[in-house]
């Protein structure tokens, strides 16, 4: 309880905010994930007690839970301390003061989403699919591009068009799919798994 009183306080006494600093806080890292012209991927690990500082970007941002955490997370306004289940999506606007903080016992990871040609995240879509052994999603094109995220070790086999693959895909890696493109998703494993998908106009 003292943790979360320090970082509210720490928050609450912040005056002019500063850009991200180059370099991940103590106790959190990151790894790139993917990056092309419409998004940039970024897995990052918070450390029990790992806290970032207020700051903002020049661009709009979303952040996916990638694993179950005990978070405290200031978003512009918004203040809260709260248990988050994986899948969770949040959305940061551009020049939006937040910051997160590992306030539990466990690390937990999330998955930084940067939209790239100004696009903001409030006319960013998300969702979450469950995928059991064998099911596959209806072959199906769309107008925005995806970025399709495993919660869980998955077996995947994507089609692409005329085109299909199957590969293995880490909890936190990211499939994408180009705009316009004819796909289908099939969980080629034995074991279910569920998918968050973004759709970036």
């Amino acid at each position: 309880m003292l943790a979360l009183v320090l970082v509210a306080l720490q928050w609450a006494n912040i005056g002019a905010q500063a850009p991200a600093p180059a370099g991940p806080p103590a106790g959190v890292t990151r790894m790139p994930v993917l990056d092309n012209d419409t998004v940039t991927l970024t897995r990052f690990r918070f450390a029990p007690g790992a806290k970032e500082m207020p700051h903002t970007h020049p661009f709009s941002m979303l952040t996916v839970q990638l694993t179950r955490g005990e978070l405290d997370l200031l978003n512009g306004p918004s203040h809260t301390t709260r248990t988050v289940e994986a899948g969770n999506v949040e959305r940061f606007p551009t020049e939006i003061t937040h910051a997160n903080a590992n306030v539990g016992a466990m690390p937990w990871d999330l998955m930084g989403v940067v939209l790239k040609k100004k696009v903001e995240a409030a006319t960013v879509r998300s969702s979450s699919t469950p995928f059991a052994p064998t099911s596959q999603s209806a072959q199906q094109s769309n107008r925005f591009d995806l970025v399709i995220i495993p919660l869980a070790p998955a077996q995947v086999e994507l089609k692409l068009g005329n085109d299909g693959t199957t590969a293995s895909y880490e909890a936190g890696s990211a499939i994408f799919v180009p705009r316009d493109t004819r796909y289908s998703v099939r969980n080629a494993g034995s074991t279910p798994f569920t998918a968050v998908t973004i759709e970036i106009p």
